[in-house]
Parts: structure tokens; C-alpha cells; sequence
């Protein structure tokens, strides 16, 4: 039987440096005849990218089973011989119970047994790290705690329950705080892989924000929404990598995160028997001090980034954009910096505004490449049979409109109302049919396939009716040819 190690994280416990470690010694480990598949070979450069069980959380989500099995029989397990494997993407540690089951399951199915490696660490620690990188990556602009999900350990908690349910005894849960130190020797025990002849990882990955770089990105974040968060977090700690990232405690924050997490912690304390033990906080009853609004020094770095930055054009109007509020920002700081940023402003809008007049494309008609069918709706809106709590008709219907989409002209359904009828022959001729209530515009290749897709409508179930008319140019003439579905079957 195989052996896979899968490492979920959890988030912030260290997981971009595990990552960059066994990237960098993929080749050492498979000698060991443990496959690390370092198909996400960039970080070993210090990139934080999840991993290379980033492949395996993309085919779980997309519920791509054949790509889940071939991952984990062939692409995990690559060096012929070797029978551990380890995959590793703290993004895992979000897949449903579902999708969880499904990895469980093909293992089982491939004799692979599987063994579940999570870190922890004190909650709210763990929480503002989270939070800061939620600055760093995806624009956040509120204060710490501002938030009610800023607090939230649920979503933690809830991953462990989650693998537990699963893997029940698989699941190896280790505490981030004391093995942080030395987190590729603690990985290296569970996974047993030997690190004498195996290669340092000298850089620090990933580091977090210092109080005042949270507060000048935050700030920063509100002026570009979202659009360069990473770009210029990384640009910032690039400057900066070695500087001290420490925990910002608020005494009522930590109150209360101890309060609202005491249960999970208990919990995971005596489910994973943690030694030593999860704390809520490695709080000291010292509050950090209140950081200052950010002056002219502060904003030096984002200045720098902001000159020398060359935006790709899908990203060009979103700098323009940037250039200006951050001018703006900076006025009474640094009034001599303003005007450079206007003008670079100004050129670049003017090439962009450039550019969309000559890529707009010229108005032409369209030519239909396939006939287009219209097919006409006539049915009573307010069916018990459509409106009952009971009836599967809603759900069906919908069905039927994902059948017609690949061919459908504009909306797949275009719906009437407000409909006003002209009194004279046309309205004698409709006799007792139901009002029109709407229209789809289909391309097909004959009309024979568009009553065949008309047929399975669950209108003709209900007492509806379908017409289906060839929509002729002007220069063919004006005959019609016209087929009509009424009460569940073709006429």
C-alpha cells in the first residue's frame, strides 16, 4: 500500500515555507523515495503559491474526478518505485465535506492510504495574521477587529472537524507555536523524510506586515480597490524582508476571541491530544501602542512604487486611476511629487483612450452563419401547475432553457408582459390559445432540429403551446414555414 501525506496548512502556520523547502529539495526527497511532484517549481524562489496541491484543490472544486485520480495515482506519485508521496496547499483545507470524501474514497480505491498534516496555533495570533494577509493580498482597508469575521476561528475549527469526519486517527495535527523554529524539522518527523544532506532554505517567505505598513496599506488599498494589493505589499516587504513583524493586542479583542473560541480550542486540545497544548492567546496584558497616521516617510515607498510601476494594458486605466487618488493623498506631504504624477497620469490615459478608439471594431452587420428560428410561448402565466410548492416544473423548465443556450440567439428567453391585443381577424384566428408569453431566438440548421429541442419544452406538459416560425431574410420573399407543439406532442 502507498502512503500520501496530505498537508492542508492550516492557513498562516508556515505553510509558504514548507512549500519553498520541499520545492527545493524535491529531487533530494524522491532519492529518500518520498515524490514531492514540484509542479509549482517558482516557489523555491521565496513565491507564495500554494503549493503543488494547488492542482488537486482546482480539480476538486471543478469536481474533475478523472484529473483528482490521475493526481493522486500519477502525478503525486511520479518517481517508479517510490510509494510515499506528499502534496501539500493550505487551500484544501477549505473543500466541503463532499469533495473530501471523494479524495478519501479514490485513495481507498488505488491503496493509497492517506494521512492528514494540519498545524495550529494560538487563536489570536493566528486571526491578526490572517488579517494582515488579507491586507497584503486582497485589499482589506478596515482596522483589525473592525470586522466581525476579523474574529472568527469557525472557519478553522470547522476544517479540522471536517478531516476528522473523514480521515478520523489519519489526521496528524501538530502546534505551529513550538514548532516554528524549525517548522521543516517538525514536518520532516511526521512525513519521515531525512534532512542531513538536504538544502537550507535561506530567506524568509512570506513574512507579515509591520504595524506601520498595515496602516499605510490599508489606506492605500481604499485607492486602487484591490487592483495592485499584491504588487505593491510585495514591493514594500522587498525593502524591507527582515524587518519585525509582531502581533498588534487590543486587551478587548483578545477578550473577546478568548471568549468566542474557548469550545473549538477545548476541542481540538482533546480530539488531537495537542502537546503542548492550543492557547486562545499569547497575549502579556501589554496592549500594543496606537500607531500614528502615516506622514510623508510613510508613504516614500508606495511614491517609489508608483514611479517606477509599468502596468500592463489590462491594468493601465486602473493605474491611471491609482496615480490620481494617490496624488491627492500625498499633496501636503510631498507637493513637489504631485505634479509628475498628473502628467504620467494624463499620458498614460491618453494612450489609453487612444488605443480603445483604434481597437473599437466597425459596425457590421451581422450575418447569421446558420436559418434563425423564432419560437414563440403561449401559456397561462398563472398555472397552478407552475406556481405549486409541489411541482418539479420550475426546475425542469430551467433544464430546457440550458439545452436551447448553445444555440439561442441574445437572451435565451426574452419574457412579454403588459401585452395588448388589437381586436380584428389575426385575434379570431387564435381562437382559445393562452396569451404569448414569451420568445427564444434559435440558430439551427433546419427546422426539423429546432422542433426536436422544442418538443422537450415542459410547457406542452402544462397545456402550453409552442410555435416554431423560420425567420426569412427580405430578399427570400416572405413565405413562413411554421410547425406548431400543442398539449405534449408535435403537430
Amino acid at each position: 500500500m502507498k502512503q500520501l501525506y496530505l498537508h492542508i496548512g492550516l492557513g498562516k502556520t508556515g505553510s509558504s515555507a514548507l512549500q519553498s523547502w520541499l520545492s527545493l529539495n524535491a529531487e533530494l526527497i524522491a532519492r529518500q523515495g518520498i515524490d514531492y511532484a514540484d509542479i509549482v517549481p517558482e516557489v523555491k524562489f521565496g513565491e507564495s503559491l500554494s503549493g503543488n496541491g494547488i492542482a488537486l484543490h482546482h480539480a476538486c472544486v471543478d469536481q474533475d474526478f478523472d484529473r483528482i485520480e490521475e493526481l493522486l495515482t500519477s502525478t503525486y506519485f511520479f518517481t517508479p518505485g517510490n510509494t510515499v508521496a506528499i502534496v501539500s496547499c493550505e487551500l484544501l483545507q477549505g473543500l466541503s465535506l463532499p469533495k473530501i470524501e471523494t479524495i478519501k474514497d479514490i485513495c481507498n480505491r488505488n491503496a493509497i492510504e492517506v494521512t492528514i498534516v494540519a498545524y495550529v496555533r494560538s487563536v489570536y495570533e493566528w486571526l491578526y495574521s490572517t488579517y494582515v494577509q488579507f491586507v497584503k493580498r486582497a485589499s482589506h482597508t478596515h482596522s483589525f477587529g473592525a470586522k466581525s469575521e476579523d474574529l472568527d476561528f469557525a472557519a478553522f475549527h470547522d476544517s479540522l472537524v471536517r478531516y476528522f469526519e473523514v480521515f478520523g486517527e489519519r489526521v496528524n495535527v501538530l502546534n505551529y507555536d513550538s514548532a516554528k523554529k524549525d517548522i521543516y524539522s517538525s514536518f520532516a518527523g511526521v512525513t519521515g523524510i531525512a534532512t542531513d544532506a538536504l538544502k537550507p532554505l535561506n530567506m524568509r517567505v512570506n513574512r507579515s506586515l509591520s504595524f506601520k505598513e498595515v496602516e499605510v496599506l490599508r489606506r492605500i488599498n481604499a485607492l486602487h480597490n484591490g487592483a495592485f494589493s499584491t504588487q505593491i505589499s510585495n514591493f514594500v516587504i522587498s525593502q524591507a524582508p527582515d524587518i519585525r513583524s509582531p502581533v498588534y493586542y487590543d486587551a478587548a479583542l483578545v477578550e473577546r476571541v478568548r471568549e468566542d473560541s474557548e469550545v473549538a480550542v477545548q476541542w481540538i486540545n482533546n480530539q488531537f491530544a495537542l502537546q503542548p497544548p492550543l492557547v486562545a492567546d499569547n497575549f502579556s496584558q501589554a496592549p500594543s501602542t496606537a500607531v500614528a497616521v502615516p506622514g510623508k516617510a510613510d508613504y516614500e515607498q508606495i511614491l517609489e512604487w508608483a514611479r517606477a510601476f509599468e502596468p500592463g494594458e489590462a491594468q493601465q486605466q486602473d493605474f491611471v486611476d491609482f496615480l490620481k487618488s494617490f496624488a491627492v493623498v500625498i499633496v501636503k506631504y510631498a507637493d513637489g511629487e504631485v505634479l509628475p504624477l498628473i502628467e504620467r497620469a494624463c499620458t498614460m490615459q491618453s494612450a489609453v483612450d487612444q488605443r480603445d478608439i483604434e481597437e473599437e471594431p466597425p459596425i457590421i452587420a451581422r450575418v447569421p452563419l446558420l436559418p434563425r428560428f423564432l419560437v414563440s410561448y403561449f401559456h397561462d402565466v398563472n398555472s397552478a401547475e407552475i406556481h405549486s410548492e409541489d411541482s418539479s416544473f420550475v426546475d425542469r423548465f430551467h433544464v430546457w432553457l440550458d439545452l436551447i443556450a448553445p444555440c439561442a440567439v441574445g437572451n435565451t428567453i426574452n419574457p412579454l408582459e403588459d401585452k395588448r391585443v388589437l381586436d380584428g381577424a389575426l385575434r379570431k384566428q387564435a381562437g382559445d390559445r393562452p396569451p404569448m408569453s414569451g420568445y427564444s431566438i434559435i440558430e439551427a440548421e433546419d427546422i426539423d432540429t429546432v422542433i426536436a429541442l422544442a418538443e422537450k419544452c415542459p410547457l406542452l406538459t402544462i397545456g402550453g403551446v409552442l410555435e416554431v416560425s423560420h425567420v426569412i431574410q427580405l430578399h427570400q420573399g416572405y413565405a413562413t414555414k411554421r410547425v406548431e407543439s400543442e398539449g405534449g406532442a408535435a403537430g
